[in-house]
């Protein structure tokens, strides 16, 4: 599971709505994961009150990470 508010407290990255400074990490931690035959889980949802966002959260997340096995 990857600790995104940890990364973006370390790098002080400004995580808008589409996680644009997110996007190397997810997509670094899904290339390493897929390279050792590992599953990958996205960071926690922060806003518990916005059903919507974790929707789309979720669906963005599973897209990133959907690619056929071996």
């Amino acid at each position: 599971m990857l600790g995104t508010n940890d990364l973006v407290k370390e790098t002080r990255a400004d995580l808008t709505a589409d996680r644009h400074p997110a996007l190397y990490w997810l997509s670094a931690a899904v290339a390493a994961a897929r390279a050792y035959g590992l599953d990958v889980l996205d960071g926690v949802y922060n806003d518990v009150r916005d059903a919507d966002g974790f929707y789309r959260e979720c669906r963005e997340g599973r897209a990133s990470a959907s690619t056929a096995r071996p």
